[in-house]
């Protein structure tokens, strides 16, 4: 019997000694797996959770070139994230793309007009010209939303096309590239050892799903575990120059302002900081939050004074500032800054570097990364592949199982498996129901097919959902919030975490959970009933005690 999906990557992963073994799917782990691998390098990642299910699903979706460093003239932090944008824009075109900012300063704000059109020219300059050049606008496409009109600074950043989560996703699943190496989601590493006799690591293994426990063996360790990595490391004994101070970041998501073109970026009134609107497909992200905590538990989820704190400042720097009854979504994650381990706690989040850290153990074979952003991704995999060659044997010059080699500095194929999904699906067959085709869906405006559902999601949505089934062969997608939340956008571009304002859209979830669970009835009502309590916990719950 051949096997399919997390089946056959557990299989290989208590089978296989690995090159490397990376702990943590976020953004580090998948672009260092994907470099690995491009490398000829056998890697597996082991992620507790699902794949760019922590701080990797709740980012702005901005490529930014590090502006906000100028605050503290932390300049080789803005070289370094301008020319990680750089490479980005034009190496990725299909995932990332140039995006205008209009920033607009307050009329009794302490920013100013001309110092910061200044200091817009001077990051310009940083990035050595390559964005649109700074400019001043009185006339604008959003300027009828604002509470207090004015000029705004016009400047040019990027922006990832999709999600930040199908952005990692892309790096752990190459549609059909074949590469080396395996990625397993809800995989926890419990423990294990160093064995010098033999040069390997022995990691215990459960899955996190059925319970099964597996050993996974490889000559080295990467702990790219983000806002868990000081945990990890203390698990295993690992001592670093490096540990990690957590800040809580949140945004709301509203349906999009009509006639919203750019981003916006206005001042906030705290510690000169500012807020943005940023448009992403139907809906825009306003935010987002920058508080100090202590623990990464305490960041999970959004609470009522962070979403009463985000609807104030709407309230007072928009005409169109909406109440809580018309969000759409709360992304809320905790980000993981790099400081020395000695270092104190205190000041503003901001004030601290998003630059990344790499640690490597001085007895064992044993890198950790810290810190670290979106932006920049593949120059810190880079850094710690170099980090991890000393412990490595040269890789295969035929490549990754002698085909489909791809090179160290290659993207990844972003809706490459999208597309390979669609043309795989035949036309839909009358009725629908469990089992039948996915329903194809055009592009706004175009004809729908006669039998879908009205409780169907708009056709923005629906137009970026493949086959549930697909996911999960092939995606690993393992419950309703991963297709939901991380496979799709349905959950952050449809209310209520996809089910409807009004629930409107519960049979359709019904749907998706029963072809997930391939038929099982029982499994798929245990699912959705799960993902409604989640929803009422880390949504409803919160918006009813604003």
């Amino acid at each position: 019997m051949r096997l399919t999906g997390r089946d056959a990557v557990l299989e290989r992963a208590s089978r296989t000694t690995f090159d490397v073994a990376v702990i943590g799917g976020g953004i580090n782990g998948a672009s260092l797996y994907r470099r690995l691998g491009g490398a000829g390098h056998d890697a597996i990642v082991l992620d507790r959770g699902d794949f760019a299910s922590g701080t990797s699903q709740a980012s702005g979706m901005m490529i930014w070139g590090g502006l906000l460093y100028l605050r503290n003239l932390d300049l080789p932090a803005v070289l370094h994230f301008s020319r990680a944008r750089e490479r980005m824009v034009h190496g990725q075109p299909e995932s990332v793309s140039p995006l205008v900012l209009r920033f607009v300063p307050a009329a009794r704000g302490r920013l100013g007009r001309l110092p910061a059109m200044a200091a817009l020219h001077f990051y310009w300059l940083l990035g050595r010209g390559r964005r649109r050049r700074p400019s001043v606008r009185t006339a604008y496409d959003e300027l009828e939303r604002l509470a207090s009109p004015g000029a705004a600074l016009c400047f040019e950043e990027a922006m990832l096309r999709r999600s930040d989560s199908r952005f990692v996703l892309d790096w752990l699943t190459p549609g059909d590239r074949e590469t080396a190496g395996a990625a397993l989601n809800y995989a926890e590493v419990r423990g294990g050892a160093w064995s010098a006799l033999d040069g390997r690591w022995r990691l215990e293994v459960r899955d996190t799903l059925t319970g099964r426990e597996i050993e996974v063996r490889a000559r080295a360790v990467a702990n790219c575990a983000g806002v868990w990595t000081d945990r990890v490391n203390a698990r295993f004994g690992i001592r670093s120059p490096w540990r990690h101070a957590f800040s809580k970041g949140v945004y709301l998501v509203f349906d999009r302002f009509p006639g919203q073109r750019a981003g916006l970026v206005l001042e906030m009134g705290v510690e000169d900081d500012v807020v943005t609107s940023i448009p992403w497909g139907p809906v825009e992200l306003w935010g987002p939050t920058e508080d100090f905590i202590h623990e990464p538990e305490e960041g999970m989820i959004a609470s009522p004074e962070d979403v009463g704190f985000l609807l104030d400042l709407r309230a007072r720097r928009l005409r169109d500032a909406g109440s809580k009854d018309e969000i759409v979504a709360l992304r809320c994650g905790v980000r993981p800054l790099a400081v020395p381990t000695g270092a104190r706690g205190g000041g503003y989040p901001l004030d601290l570097s998003r630059r990344p850290r790499i640690a490597a153990d001085d007895e064992r074979p044993w890198v950790s990364v810290y810190g670290g952003k979106l932006t920049g991704c593949g120059e810190t995999a880079g850094r710690a592949v170099r980090r991890l060659r000393r412990y490595l044997p040269p890789p295969d010059a035929r490549g990754p199982r002698g085909r489909g080699r791809v090179r160290p500095g290659d993207p990844p194929d972003p809706g490459g498996a999208f597309r390979r999904a669609e043309a795989a699906v035949p036309p839909l067959k009358p009725g629908g129901g469990a089992g039948a085709a996915w329903p194809r869906t055009g592009a706004p405006g175009s004809d729908r097919p006669a039998n879908c559902a009205p409780a169907d999601f708009p056709p923005e949505v629906e137009d970026g959902m493949p086959p549930p089934a697909w996911c999960r062969d092939h995606e690993l997608a393992c419950t309703l919030e991963d297709y939901l939340r991380r496979r799709t956008n349905a959950a952050q571009w449809t209310p209520r975490g996809g089910l409807g304002r009004r629930d409107e859209h519960v049979e359709r979830l019904r749907q998706l959970s029963l072809e997930l669970a391939g038929g099982d009835t029982a499994r798929a009502e245990t699912e959705l009933d799960r993902y409604r309590r989640r929803v009422a916990e880390e949504f409803d719950q919160v918006i009813a005690r604003v």
